[in-house]
């Protein structure tokens, strides 16, 4: 893999194949409780009916502001229960920036570069950050939080978002 050097374009997979200087800054207003988000993680192992018969799959929902689901997918790559997830809501007409992306996937460069292209100002996962995610948040001013679960959320970037 290719690494991104200071004053360099280049495309690198670790940002979904997109050069980092083609991704826009994060400009939201939207504030989302902290309590919200909680339940809104709390609810993700609803969703996992194939994990929970398989222990093999990564699931991903969004939730507006105040922590209702409004989409929801399985997939065996943590990327693509992310695309199918998005492509759902998408589908349903929901404005992705007032809502927040929450993965079983740990949040790499790659997903956090598939939620800011999408617009979504918050990015959340019960698992760990990888570096190259947490980065890019800093960068872009997307609000990154990890390891997400009751009662804690651990905030990574721009961490105004969560009140």
């Amino acid at each position: 893999m290719e690494r991104l050097l200071p004053g360099r374009a280049t495309s690198v997979c670790s940002v979904g194949g997109a050069a980092i200087q083609n991704l826009k800054s994060i400009d939201s207003k939207i504030r989302i409780k902290s309590t919200a988000l909680l339940g809104a993680v709390d609810q993700l192992n609803e969703f996992a009916k194939l994990w929970r018969r398989t222990g093999a799959t990564h699931t991903s929902i969004i939730c507006d502001v105040d922590g209702k689901i409004l989409a929801s997918c399985e997939d065996v790559s943590r990327s693509s229960s992310v695309d199918k997830t998005v492509g759902a809501a998408l589908l349903a007409g929901v404005d992705l920036s007032r809502c927040a992306l929450i993965t079983s996937g740990r949040l790499s460069g790659r997903n956090g570069g598939k939620a800011a292209r999408a617009g979504f100002p918050v990015l959340v996962s019960r698992s760990a950050p990888m570096n190259s995610g947490v980065e890019l948040a800093e960068k872009i001013g997307m609000t990154l939080v990890a390891f997400a679960r009751s009662p804690n959320l651990y905030v990574y970037a721009w961490g105004g978002t969560i009140i």
